[in-house]
């Protein structure tokens, strides 16, 4: 059973019963909150295979938790989203648990990069590719080349991660935009960048 205390209430995640004879096993959920800090309690019931483990697994922080030798304990909440935070019970041998541990954090960039847009020039179609270290509010709008505001194409929070979106040279009223230079801005809560496209008809 998961549970996590807030102001001296408890409120249950999620109850999963499960075969403790598997070999091995990797479970996804979601933890929402607004504390900036969050107490988790976890009961395990049944007997462990010899020589495995049990990591809880905080893919916001990269930080892990081994359920074998604690049951209780604190998560920082700093981006504190609406979207949670993934989590993750890992089960297996030592090997096994590094190895997952090792690929979930790979999906995690260790910069905030905005990459050329492709094709540039494009006609009508061209896809932004972005990459975001943390959890937030992300935005990406375009411009024309007097500033004004053409399309927004991201308004919404998002998991740290490797995006691509994809633009058809269409404005926020659904017609097709003019021949020439736009400017495609993207924005997260630390973070800015601002790059240039060629629209061709």
């Amino acid at each position: 059973m998961y549970k996590h205390a807030a102001n001296g209430i408890e409120y249950p995640l999620r109850d999963d019963i499960r075969m403790m004879d598997q070999n091995e096993g990797l479970w996804y959920g979601l933890l929402k909150s607004k504390e900036e800090r969050i107490n988790v309690e976890i009961d395990v019931k049944g007997n462990l295979k010899e020589g495995h483990e049990l990591v809880f697994f905080d893919l916001t922080n990269k930080k892990r938790f081994n359920l074998i030798k604690e049951n209780k304990f604190e998560l920082s909440n700093d981006t504190n989203t609406d979207i949670g935070k993934r989590i993750y019970l890992i089960y297996g041998d030592q090997l096994w648990v590094e190895t997952k541990i090792a690929e979930l954090i790979s999906l995690i960039p260790n910069q905030f990069v905005l990459n050329d847009n492709y094709p540039n020039p494009f006609n009508p179609i061209t896809t932004i590719k972005y990459e975001i270290p943390n959890d937030g509010k992300v935005l990406l709008i375009i411009y024309n080349i007097l500033g004004q505001e053409v399309i927004t194409l991201v308004n919404n929070e998002q998991w740290a991660g490797k995006y691509n979106v994809r633009w058809n040279g269409i404005n926020q009223y659904g017609n097709q935009v003019s021949t020439g230079t736009y400017f495609y801005f993207l924005k997260t809560k630390n973070n800015q960048s601002v790059k240039k496209m060629l629209f061709l008809k």
